[in-house]
């Protein structure tokens, strides 16, 4: 079973994305190359190759978790862009019940 035009048309509804025939036709030969691949990499023989994480030995690239200090609240905000009562202060993002953005807050 391979993707349709349809599938893709649908998919792109689904991420609101508008695409052309063209692109389309190119989606749909491109996904069913995807899905060929997927198909033969099934096939191979893998039961004898042990489970992984990774493809290659490592280390842990954790660091030791080692307690420090905690950075003071007013050193931190004293370096920030704008503070207002030893917070901060950034664009308000949200709309506001006009409809509006609105402005700092």
């Amino acid at each position: 079973m391979g993707f349709s035009e349809a599938d893709v048309y649908y998919v792109a509804r689904l991420a609101r994305l508008a695409v052309s025939r063209e692109e389309v036709a190119r989606l749909v030969g491109d996904l069913n190359r995807v899905l060929d691949y997927v198909a033969k990499l099934q096939s191979l023989p893998t039961e004898t190759v042990a489970p992984t994480f990774h493809g290659v030995e490592r280390a842990s690239a954790m660091r030791e978790d080692v307690p420090e200090p905690s950075l003071q609240p007013a050193a931190v905000v004293a370096e920030a862009p704008a503070a207002r009562d030893g917070m901060f202060v950034v664009p308000r993002i949200l709309e506001d019940d006009t409809g509006r953005e609105g402005g700092e807050g």
